[in-house]
């Protein structure tokens, strides 16, 4: 109830912000509330159409009251409500003819306004209730001095607001405390609850009071392994095993990287997803193992000598399809033969897909309302129109295609199927068929195919001329850029999250300032740094910098372009490949506009060289929470001193990074205090059993998970062989462990 009384909250957006609030919590809401929403939107807002929106039945400016807020002005229908109330009194029966009405405004009217004109007269003002008063003034202070952002992204930033307040109770008496957090709703906590990991919501709040204690067993769990501590692991597994009635709350289980699927198959080893009766989201886009020979057995290694990925081990019977909402897999054909008509799958993602699964798809998922599919590619082979039955018909509402490689002859035979598609966002990079950039070709499968299209997300590029209806329909919102021979078309916003500058732009439609609002993951090379440049990226979280030419260095009038072209404020990760000969001022510059930088991939030997500059050493030791320096050939023990390394950066919590001595897995782990994961990379000429013997007996002892992947490079590489005259083994090693520092 609490998200969907942000509807009336759409009356106090200034008129020219309703569509963007409305699409916003549109967004938000479960599909439950779809037709209220497409209510609201016919009559209140507009139906969006390609040109823009519809005309409401009811005006934005009749019902919007944002500015009638500011002057003071009435906000409801009170008084008229007050006048029809006092007349009904005096007519006292429902229907009055036409002559009782006339008396009874004579009557009525006449007395009450001449009381009024008495007290008037009098010197009897009416004043209205404090409570009002302050009320208005309270809702006018928001409207002049509004949040930069809406609740909605507050509440998913929710993990740093709980640390913020964590900060505060550690500094407040115990009264200020539950003033603070103990006085909220209900309904508030349990929507706060809902955006935290299980892991953090059970350490954070179980058995801290009896009325959180049963708040957080009454909550959808979501199960997630992103930076996941080993410790809070083991103590919420515990506590299922103690207390079943938690495996009904999982909810969701999402695996995002290889890394999480090692942590994944120790949970899925005790708590197959079969046991979560209300198990509705299952998410992983690792690779996956799923025939049912394979076993979930608990083991402390995994030893997997031709893959050097991790995969996600699960038997097929253990996955409750039938149950499952929402599905993410990299391919479906394992799953489809399990996949029955009564599936109640509204929500899949797939990393590959071919046309020649679509039929059985349709089949089989026919809830199916949301679509989004990584890799579309191409079948060499001669595909029949497998929709000749009109019988197999999609109910798609959202259609996403992150790269499309097949014919778009194959698409058109696809998309006919989709009736009711309302979002279609499809990418193609260099696709070698120019129909893909026939503009009337898209016209009329719009028109004859899809009528109901409301959002239409494209982005393609070609190596030749562009059509001149791409540059010109510009009540579709199209941009182009041409960047010597390659000319890219998408719709604006960019839709995207990862962009790549390679070139200066020769031509563009226009300012490329709000165009790139989506963007989280940038590359940059210095040699476009440019002044006066169109670009600007508002909301990146993780940049990379690197150059064309060796001989290009990073100068300070380059930083001065770089935050002219990227809001740093937001900025979680930089990759800086090739920096060696970086002047470290630069680079401290760079650093005094992120605040939020905690994850830098560098080289190790260039790490050692910028530390003798102070206010980068302070920064790092201070700020950085995530090494990466495994993607570098030199070795950390080769750059530092493990010791003396571990003691310039304790606050350490994910490292990845290339040894020579395996001896020195021991000395990091057991001299970081806040280690969560460690990644290894090492090479040798000798045999990985050998090598690593003695790290294994180690780790039994101490009860440490790993996973260990090796492959011979000479073996995938024959120059590679024959250069050497010897076997050239590479081992990647994972650990998983916990704080070394009590949490309790």
């Amino acid at each position: 109830m609490i998200i969907i009384n942000k509807i009336s909250a759409l009356t106090f957006f200034k008129s020219t912000e309703v569509h963007q609030g409305y699409d916003e919590l549109y967004l938000l809401l479960p599909p439950i509330f779809q037709p209220l929403m497409d209510y609201f939107e016919d009559i209140y807002v507009g139906r969006r159409r390609p040109n823009g929106r519809a005309t409401p039945k009811c005006l934005v400016e009749l019902w919007n009251i944002y500015q009638g807020t500011l002057d003071d002005s009435m906000r409801t229908n009170n008084l008229a409500e007050s006048w029809h109330r006092r007349f009904s009194s005096v007519v006292q029966f429902q229907h009055p003819s036409l002559w009782i009405f006339i008396q009874s405004l004579k009557k009525g009217e006449e007395n009450y306004i001449h009381c009024q004109m008495v007290k008037a007269n009098a010197g009897n003002t009416t004043l209205q209730k404090k409570k009002y008063l302050d009320y208005s003034k309270r809702l006018k202070n928001l409207l002049l001095s509004p949040q930069t952002t809406l609740l909605i992204d507050k509440l998913k930033e929710l993990r740093s607001v709980c640390n913020c307040i964590a900060f505060l109770f550690l500094t407040m008496s115990d009264i200020e405390q539950r003033m603070i957090f103990e006085f909220l709703p209900n309904e508030i906590l349990i929507e706060c609850f809902t955006y935290l990991n299980a892991f953090d919501l059970f350490y954070s709040f179980d058995e801290l009071n009896s009325r959180l204690n049963n708040l957080i067993r009454n909550v959808r769990l979501c199960i997630n392994f992103e930076y996941v501590n080993k410790t809070l692991f083991d103590k919420f597994c515990a506590k299922m095993v103690i207390d079943t009635n938690i495996q009904n709350q999982i909810h969701s289980i999402e695996i995002l990287n290889d890394d999480q699927c090692f942590q994944c198959n120790l949970f899925l080893s005790s708590f197959p997803p079969n046991k979560f009766p209300n198990l509705q989201r299952f998410i992983w886009t690792p690779p996956l193992l799923s025939h049912d020979e394979y076993s979930i057995e608990y083991q402390n290694s995994y030893l997997n000598q031709s893959e050097e990925n991790i995969h996600l081990i699960i038997k097929q019977s253990d996955l409750p399809l039938s149950q499952l909402r929402a599905l993410a897999t990299s391919n479906i054909a394992p799953f489809i033969s399990n996949i029955h008509q009564n599936s109640i799958i509204k929500n899949l993602k797939i990393s590959t897909f071919h046309l020649k699964d679509s039929e059985c798809l349709c089949n089989n998922v026919p809830m199916l309302k949301y679509l989004h599919i990584k890799f579309m590619n191409r079948v060499y082979v001669q595909i029949p129109n497998i929709f000749s039955n009109h019988q197999h018909r999609f109910h798609l509402k959202q259609l996403i295609i992150d790269q499309f490689t097949d014919t778009f002859a194959n698409f058109e035979m696809f998309v006919k199927q989709t009736p009711n598609l309302k979002s279609l966002t499809f990418i193609s990079h260099n696709n070698d068929d120019i129909n893909i950039i026939d503009a009337n070709r898209w016209e009329y499968l719009i028109v004859s195919s899809i009528p109901k299209l409301d959002t239409f997300n494209l982005k393609c590029s070609y190596y030749e001329s562009a059509p001149d209806f791409w540059k010109e329909q510009h009540h579709w919102c199209f941009e182009y850029i041409e960047e010597d021979h390659l000319i890219s078309f998408y719709t604006i916003p960019y839709i995207c999250d990862t962009y790549q500058i390679e070139f200066n732009f020769t031509n563009s439609s226009s300012n490329l300032v709000n165009t790139f609002a989506n963007v989280k993951k940038l590359t940059l090379k210095y040699e476009r740094l440019v002044e006066n440049s169109k670009y600007y990226f508002t909301n990146v979280t993780s940049l990379t910098l690197s150059r064309v030419h060796f001989d290009t260095l990073l100068t300070t009038e380059r930083v001065q372009y770089l935050k002219m072209m990227i809001n740093l404020f937001n900025l979680k990760h930089l990759d800086m490949p090739d920096n060696k000969k970086a002047d470290a001022s630069c680079l401290l510059e760079i650093f005094k506009q992120t605040p939020q930088l905690s994850s830098i991939s560098i080289d190790p030997d260039w790490l050692q060289e910028i530390l003798n500059n102070k206010g980068i050493f302070e920064y790092l030791t201070k700020m950085i929470k995530n090494f990466n320096f495994i993607e570098y050939k030199a070795r950390i023990d080769s750059s530092f001193q493990i010791k003396n390394f571990c003691k310039i950066f304790p606050n350490i919590e994910h490292l990845q990074c290339r040894i020579h001595d395996t001896e020195n897995v021991f000395v990091i782990i057991d001299n970081l205090p806040k280690l969560s994961t460690l990644k290894i990379k090492h090479e040798s000429k000798f045999e990985p059993e050998e090598t690593f013997l003695e790290f294994k007996n180690e780790a039994s002892k101490r009860d440490i998970p790993y996973y260990i992947s090796f492959y011979n490079l000479t073996e995938t590489h024959f120059w590679y062989g024959s250069r050497l005259g010897h076997d050239w083994f590479v081992t990647q090693l994972f650990i998983w462990i916990g704080n070394k520092r009590t949490l309790d």
